[in-house]
């Protein structure tokens, strides 16, 4: 199968037969990556995915679902100070754990700020993990 100029497909595997999901131009490779990390994740490891090229060249994405944003326990070294990430929280009376954006100013501080914010604390994180990415600056300009 042909792909005409530069676009990939993504194809997955669910039931023995290879399905065609989208086809995108190849400069937006890591973001349909990064979006396709959580679909991976709940479809699990009975799903196989690859990405089509256009001269017939698949790319196996074997380990996509576990690749990118799983949760990692907050150690004293990890999530690094001034990294934006999600953290999960679980405060006194709650019955469901929250899940914030946040950062911490040193490595081994138990405190988080919400992201965007110099003093609004958050405490009591136990649980972190990457961001997808980042907002495009072109939101930040039009909030301006």
């Amino acid at each position: 199968m042909e792909i005409g100029g530069d676009l990939l497909q993504l194809q997955v595997n669910t039931s023995g037969a290879w399905r065609n999901v989208l086809a995108f131009e190849a400069d937006r490779r890591d973001q349909v990556l990064a979006g396709l990390s959580a679909l991976a994740g709940v479809l699990g490891d009975s799903a196989q995915w690859c990405l089509l090229h256009p001269n017939g060249r698949r790319e196996w994405l074997h380990d996509i679902g576990a690749r990118v944003r799983a949760w990692a326990p907050v150690t004293g070294e990890e999530p690094a100070p001034l990294q934006d990430v999600e953290i999960s929280v679980f405060a006194p009376g709650d019955e469901e754990p929250t899940t914030f954006m946040a950062y911490r100013k040193q490595a081994g501080s138990e405190l988080f700020y919400l992201s965007g914010t110099p003093d609004q604390v958050v405490r009591g994180a136990y649980a972190w993990r990457e961001t997808d990415q980042a907002a495009p600056l072109s939101l930040r300009r039009k909030a301006a």
